[in-house]
């Protein structure tokens, strides 16, 4: 009787469960993203804490969590807006729209515009972003 519950009980939990619960998974774009979240907020604390006028903002001037990693992005400011972004695929692109909860200042170069548009005329982007790159643009007042 207690072979047959057990095997009634282990069979209901197979069950449950269904081979795709068992495969992997991708999750590089969504720790990409994450990445360069991190940084982006990092970037904007140090700028507006020391308010630093024009010009590339190095790392070594940033306070990071322990552990944090650069993935390559930049950070610079030009003519009082504050422009973070680095090399991305579309999908890490994507994600990091989608975790800023599709935020207007999100996004990546596409023919030297930001893109999406969501100003009339569009954002143009200086060019030491390259193009396809993620973006964050902030305009910084005072």
């Amino acid at each position: 009787m207690k072979m047959f519950l057990f095997l009634a009980f282990a069979v209901m939990l197979l069950s449950i469960y269904s081979p795709k619960d068992f495969e992997e998974t991708d999750t590089s774009a969504e720790v990409t993203a994450l990445n360069f979240l991190v940084y982006r907020k990092n970037v904007m604390d140090y700028v507006f804490k020391h308010n630093p006028e024009q010009g590339v903002i190095e790392d070594k001037d940033i306070e990071f969590p322990s552990g944090f990693v650069n993935q390559n992005w930049k950070a610079r400011i030009q003519g009082n807006v504050l422009y973070v972004y680095g090399k991305a695929t579309k999908e890490e692109t994507a994600q990091a729209q989608k975790q800023t909860m599709y935020s207007h200042s999100v996004g990546s170069k596409k023919n030297g515009l930001f893109y999406p548009h969501y100003a009339t005329p569009p954002t143009v982007l200086p060019g030491f972003i390259d193009e396809g790159d993620l973006v964050s643009i902030l305009e910084i007042t005072e």
